[in-house]
C-alpha cells in the first residue's frame, strides 16, 4: 500500500498530465510487493522537483527524473531508519529489476543517501520518439 509523507505528493503521483504513468504503475506494483510480503507500506516522499530545489539539496544544477520536464520520472521512498531490512531491500531491488528493467541501462531502483536521508530512488528511462 503507498502512503504519502505529504498530500500534496498524492496529488503528484497521480497527476496524469506531469507523471509518467510507467513510474506510477513501477511505485504501486512495488507498494503492493512490499504489502503483501513483508506488511509494510511505501511510504513516497518525493515525486516532482524543481531546478531550484536540486540546487538547494545539491550545492548545483544537476538533472534529475524528478523533473516535469517533460514528465516527472521519478520518485523517492523512505527507506531510513532501518525501515526496511537488507534481506528486503534485496528483495524489492530483484522485484524491481526483473518486472520493470530500464531500457537505457541504469538501474530502476537505487538506495541511496545516508542516515535521515537514506532513501530507495524509483525511475523509469526517457520516452524515445
Amino acid at each position: 500500500m503507498l502512503k504519502f509523507k505529504t498530500k500534496k505528493l498524492k496529488t503528484e503521483l497521480f497527476d496524469i498530465a506531469q507523471t509518467d504513468p510507467r513510474v506510477r504503475a513501477l511505485t504501486q506494483e512495488l507498494g503492493f510487493w512490499a504489502q503483501k510480503l513483508f506488511t509494510k507500506d511505501l511510504v513516497i516522499t518525493c515525486v516532482w522537483r524543481t531546478e531550484e530545489e536540486q540546487v538547494r539539496i545539491y550545492g548545483k544544477p544537476v538533472s534529475s527524473a524528478h523533473f516535469c520536464q517533460p514528465q516527472c520520472r521519478a520518485v523517492d521512498v523512505r527507506a531510513n531508519h532501518d525501515y526496511f531490512t537488507q534481506n528486503e531491500m534485496q528483495n524489492l531491488d530483484s522485484f524491481i529489476k526483473k518486472y520493470f528493467p530500464r531500457k537505457d541501462g541504469l538501474s530502476p531502483i537505487v538506495f541511496h543517501g545516508e542516515g535521515d536521508n537514506f532513501h530507495i530512488h524509483l525511475s523509469v528511462e526517457p520516452l524515445s520518439d
